[in-house]
């Protein structure tokens, strides 16, 4: 398992997975219920989330969640750390009433034993984007100003985990028709990966929205500059046909064919 573990932490996601399933084969028959077959279904999960292969990841991470539950006391950070990560992939699965059950399950836990942590400030993360796309912009409002304070307090001003907020405020205030503002906190985040992480997710995922606030906007060459730099940078971080370049590409090309109508 630990060097399924390691290729992960290396973003050989595909080798990581071939290693991590050849572990868990064999738990199956040495620890069929142990906390070691339990490790590897969450990092198989984690694997195969990042692969987008997102009934693989339900079905390990399921399976972790219930070895875990069976093995460690209610509200132990093993299981806390499981459900959030549920949480992680009902998002990518766009089950976000799901998600926010699961997440809302950890986060109240946490709230008790870890209240100021770097996980309830992920599950908060989780909330606010779940709650965004359920249309609850308040709750989305409240979690993710929960989270940026939590996350100013452990980390320092250039963190990615604290730009990667601002991104996600940037998405809420898209979401909610206020593009002029969401461009005034996107930029500024993108010109700091720019220097931090100029080829990482976060990075495209800012250009990803200012293209967004770009287009609405009406500003369409700006718009189209931003979308090309996230397909490109998407293209280099997933495997073809991933969800995440998929939704560049057909906002890109509804610029395209925008331009081309004028």
């Amino acid at each position: 398992m630990n060097l399924g573990v390691t290729l992960y932490k290396k973003k050989d996601y595909s080798e990581a997975l071939a290693h991590l399933q050849s572990a868990v084969s064999a738990l199956n028959k040495t620890e069929p219920t142990g906390s070691l077959k339990a490790e590897s279904l969450y990092w198989l999960g984690v694997a195969a989330m990042k692969l987008d292969q997102l009934a693989e990841a339900q079905q390990h991470l399921t399976e972790c969640l219930r070895l875990r539950q069976a093995i460690y006391p209610p509200g132990h950070i093993e299981i806390v750390d499981a459900l959030i990560t549920f949480g992680v992939m009902l998002c990518k699965k766009r089950d976000f009433s799901e998600a926010v059950a699961h997440l809302q399950s950890g986060v109240s836990v946490l709230r008790k034993t870890e209240p100021t942590g770097p996980l309830i400030a992920k599950g908060l993360y989780l909330l606010g984007f779940a709650a965004i796309y359920l249309d609850q912009m308040t709750e989305a409002q409240q979690h993710i100003t929960e989270c940026l304070r939590l996350r100013r307090a452990i980390y320092p001003p250039e963190d990615s985990r604290i730009i990667e907020v601002l991104i996600l405020l940037g998405a809420m205030l898209c979401m909610k028709g206020d593009f002029s503002e969401a461009v005034a906190h996107l930029q500024p985040s993108v010109s700091v990966l720019n220097k931090t992480e100029p080829t990482g997710p976060i990075k495209a995922n800012g250009l990803y929205w200012l293209g967004v606030a770009a287009m609405k906007l009406d500003q369409l060459a700006e718009a189209q500059q931003h979308f090309t730099e996230c397909l490109r940078l998407r293209q280099a971080i997933y495997p073809r046909g991933h969800s995440e370049i998929i939704a560049a590409e057909t906002l890109l090309q509804q610029i395209i064919e925008g331009q081309r109508q004028r």
